[in-house]
């Protein structure tokens, strides 16, 4: 056991290197975006206090808070249990548990304490109820147990049991018992005190003993109750924070900080010295120190431990910064800002409305774009700024009025002309001036200086290159046809239309024209049209099967099938193609010409249905024609819901086909009774759970436990269930069960039922 003095020179020693102390943060149920999570029976009851089970039997709670512990970090966590008010029928108590399983996680009720189940967990067992299979003693009592084990004569049981309170065998007094347990990864060693006594303590490698090296855990609390119960309760100590302060806090003149301290709220605080601070007594004091200086507080835990130690804040000022004057240059060029800051040490930044094109973090910054340009200077340690502005201006670069590019046609000239006004105009040829002319292709460059900035441009010279227009010979088109005119190049026609091709359908002269930079030419052509000869072999015809059609036409023409000639004679169903030439013309006609089959068709074999179904009937054949059922529909199929002869008849210009068909109508329908409850006690009334079915196929029958377990499957409903479980490995609990049973009916009917069944022994 480390004494008081000890333990408070081991933890100052620690929390000025970096480890926390931690007596954690309650902050309420996950569902409203807080810090834990209530599994199975828990409640919230206000006040960081939470029922981990009511007093009513078969009850299973659990409780965990979303922030983990690091156990490669030291932690000392109080709380208040309260184990109810009922001592001999009392049960079955909490567990304080560690685990990776997760924040949904909870473990079997009854003796198990809501703890068995957990695995890999570590858990400090408050039993009060005493379970000779558990090897528990006949007194209330605490121990150390991994793994989900609440066996105490096996291995997992680490420590322990021993008498829960120091003075007393019973803690189900419904008074609350102050718990507080303490963590030491260096020493690796667990110890638990109940109402200020040290009661049980155990070294153990908990990260890599029990959870594999993982040194983030889950915590919480676990309860529950069997045949027996209480109104087992947990309240949490409240605490003033994660983390205290570093002791090499460095802040700027003119800055606070919050400081705080871990510990119980029902502490007193003093901080000293009081200058600087907003109160000395407050847990988490506001300081705003105008010089380096270092505070210290003392305060007492809930069971008069004592805690010490001490923050460390410097103070750092600001430093003195300049952007350096306003600068200018010439668009295209670079300005070089020259900036100056009193601290050789801090860290320099240059920002502005435009990026820095070179020395971001140095006092001479270089920008090719205009705008307002700041220079920050941060100390490296508090972070201290102080910043000043510079304003770089753009001289635009003088504009010349100059194209990239011009066309001349052969034989013309191109005047170039800047305007006045300009410092210095000098050309590609040494010529001075604001105007030139040329009368050749090449690259003319001119140079202008203006304000002290100069300019440049250059315009490429072409001659044009017209291409060949030719629309070819005179044309004789077939009345009603069209012809295309396809010079391969833009040019605009006749009509006031621009494109590549001219399509027309009139006789006529028609011209084209085609322009490049102001350069053109032309080209015409004469359209004359004849008129087509009539061809027209009529409209799309039937024939009956062993019949012909025979097509004249007053000219000779080439038919589908090669064959040349003024007439044409079908016999098969086809489509009849003839072409006619004449001159410029090419006529051509089409018919289809369809063979009719006589119809036949059959119905099929009489039917006979359910009676309250519905059913379609038809036909099958060949030939098509006008329908006509008995019913008077016309359709292909009918619905039909009641017995009778049905006829169909089919008619066409070929013949006449009829058929008929028998439709019966029964009543088939399949019964299944499944009762509500059953008691399997052995005593020759209602001992099992049979289901009584007719007329079904094929069936089968599961059911299932309020987990959602499926305890017994069968696929024969003549067989009863006797409430055993997984082939009658054990039987099941009074309780309600669910069962799903689905079959095919000797009907061919898929069915599913759903229902519950009570089971009372």
């Amino acid at each position: 056991m480390i004494s008081s003095h000890a333990w408070n020179t081991y933890f100052r020693t620690l929390l000025k290197k970096f480890i926390v102390i931690f007596t954690l943060l309650l902050l309420g149920h996950s569902s409203n975006g807080q810090n834990y999570f209530l599994n199975g029976d828990a409640v919230a009851l206000g006040g960081n206090c939470f029922s981990v089970t009511p007093p009513v039997t078969w009850q299973n709670g659990a409780l965990w808070y979303a922030n983990q512990l690091d156990l490669n970090l030291p932690f000392n966590i109080e709380f208040t249990m309260n184990f109810g008010n009922i001592d001999n029928n009392g049960a079955d108590g909490m567990v304080f548990v560690l685990q990776t399983v997760g924040t949904a996680a909870i473990g079997d009720q009854g003796f198990g304490l809501g703890f068995q189940g957990f695995n890999p967990s570590f858990g400090i067992e408050f039993d009060t109820f005493s379970n000779p299979a558990n090897n528990d003693p006949t007194f209330d009592h605490v121990a150390f147990q991994q793994n989900g084990n609440v066996i105490h004569n096996n291995p997992s049981n680490l420590a322990g049991p021993v008498q829960s309170s120091a003075t007393n065998i019973n803690v189900e007094d419904g008074q609350d018992h102050l718990v507080r347990i303490t963590w030491d990864p260096i020493t690796q060693m667990v110890e638990l005190y109940v109402d200020c006594v040290l009661r049980l303590s155990d070294q153990n490698n908990l990260i890599g003993s029990i959870f594999g090296g993982n040194n983030l855990v889950y915590w919480g609390f676990t309860g529950s109750t069997g045949g027996s119960f209480n109104n087992q309760v947990v309240c949490m100590s409240d605490s003033y924070s994660f983390e205290p302060l570093d002791a090499d806090t460095v802040i700027c003149a003119g800055q606070a900080v919050q400081l705080a301290v871990p510990g119980s709220s029902q502490a007193a605080v003093t901080w000293s010295p009081a200058v600087g601070l907003n109160d000395a007594t407050l847990s988490n004091p506001v300081a705003t120190p105008t010089t380096t200086t270092t505070y210290c507080y003392t305060y007492y835990g809930q069971c008069n431990q004592t805690y010490t130690d001490c923050v460390n804040i410097t103070v750092e000022q600001s430093p003195v910064v300049s952007a350096g004057s306003d600068v200018s240059f010439c668009a295209g060029d670079v300005a070089t800002l020259q900036g100056s800051c009193s601290d050789p040490l801090a860290q320099l930044t240059w920002t502005g409305t435009a990026p820095i094109s070179g020395g971001a973090s140095s006092l001479n910054a270089t920008v090719n774009q205009p705008g307002t340009f700041t220079l920050t200077a941060t100390t490296p340690q508090a972070q201290c700024t102080s910043n000043d502005e510079a304003m770089v201006t753009e001289i635009p670069l003088p504009s010349i009025d100059l194209p990239t590019s011009a066309q001349i046609c052969p034989g013309e000239t191109v005047l170039f002309n800047l305007g006045e006004g300009w410092d210095e105009v000098t050309w590609s040829d040494n010529t001075n001036g604001p105007t030139y002319e040329s009368s050749s292709s090449g690259t003319i460059s001119v140079t202008v200086v203006e304000a002290g900035c100069s300019n440049s441009a250059s315009v490429q010279v072409n001659q044009v290159n017209l291409p060949n227009l030719d629309l070819g010979p005179d044309q004789t088109i077939c009345e009603g046809s069209s012809t295309t005119l396809n010079p391969a190049i833009l040019c605009d026609w006749s009509d006031g239309t621009t494109g590549m091709t001219f399509t027309t359908t009139s006789p006529g002269i028609y011209w084209a024209t085609h322009t490049t930079s102001g350069c053109s030419v032309s080209d015409t052509v004469q359209i004359t049209t004849v008129a087509p000869p009539t061809i027209e072999l009529g409209p799309d015809v039937n024939i009956c099967e062993g019949e012909s059609i025979n097509f004249q036409i007053p000219l000779s023409g080439i038919w589908q099938n090669g064959s040349v000639g003024t007439n044409y004679t079908a016999t098969t169903q086809e489509q009849v193609i003839v072409t006619v030439t004449a001159g410029p013309c090419l006529v051509q006609d089409m018919v289809m010409v369809s063979t009719l089959v006589a119809p036949m068709i059959d119905m099929g074999l009489d039917v006979n249905y359910c009676i309250g179904e519905e059913h379609s009937i038809g036909f099958d054949g060949v030939g098509s024609g006008m329908i006509q059922w008995s019913t008077g529909d016309t359709t292909e199929r009918i619905d039909v819901a009641k017995s009778g002869v049905y006829w169909v008849e089919v008619t066409n210009t070929c013949g006449t086909d009829r058929d008929s068909i028998s439709v019966v109508f029964q009543e088939c329908s399949a019964s299944v009774f499944v009762p509500n409850a059953f008691t399997p006690d052995g005593d020759g009334i209602n001992d099992v759970f049979l289901v009584y079915a007719d007329f079904i196929k094929s069936a089968r029958m599961q059911i299932f436990d309020r987990w959602g377990e499926c305890i017994y499957d069968s696929t024969d409903l003549t067989q009863a269930w006797t409430g055993n479980v997984h082939g009658g490995n054990y039987y099941a609990e009074d309780g309600v069960y669910a069962y799903l049973i689905t079959y095919i009916s000797d009907f061919n009917e898929f069915k599913t039922i759903r229902g519950n069944i009570f089971l009372m022994r």
